[in-house]
């Protein structure tokens, strides 16, 4: 598996344990607080399509 691969598996299935994790919480702030987390995680592997998928969630939020 090449790494960039490796990376956008890891960054979707991290997504999906926030996701999975924000359903059940209703402390806003803190799940507002880990998905910033998640976002600076996208940002750091410059991988084109997830940063371009955070863009879009922080335009639809």
């Amino acid at each position: 598996m090449s790494k960039t691969l490796k990376v956008a598996h890891e960054l979707k299935e991290a997504y999906c344990e926030w996701f999975d994790w924000a359903k059940t919480k209703n402390d806003v702030v803190e799940v507002k607080k880990r998905l910033l987390a998640f976002y600076r995680k996208v940002e750091e592997t410059k991988l084109p399509a997830f940063l371009k998928a955070i863009q879009t969630f922080k335009t639809l939020k």
